[in-house]
């Protein structure tokens, strides 16, 4: 698989996203797993953030042109 054909899942959130700190990073995680070698997983959280934040990073998550995403954020 090219660089073109490689998928790219984008990860919008808070903290649990971000995996800083003490959170797990889940997203290394997945990006660790062999079967995903083809993956590439952009991880756009960040810490303490509301989802009016989060929201504000939209476009820059557009700008990966993701075949997937994930949001998970506090309200």
């Amino acid at each position: 698989m090219t660089v073109f054909e490689q998928k790219t899942v984008a990860c919008l959130g808070s903290s649990s996203t971000a995996g800083k700190g003490q959170a797990f990073d889940w997203i290394a995680e997945l990006r660790a797993r062999p079967r995903n070698a083809q993956v590439k997983f952009e991880n756009f959280g960040v810490g303490g953030d509301l989802a009016y934040n989060a929201l504000k990073r939209l476009p820059a998550v557009l700008a990966c042109r993701p075949a997937r995403s994930s949001f998970g954020s506090r309200a």
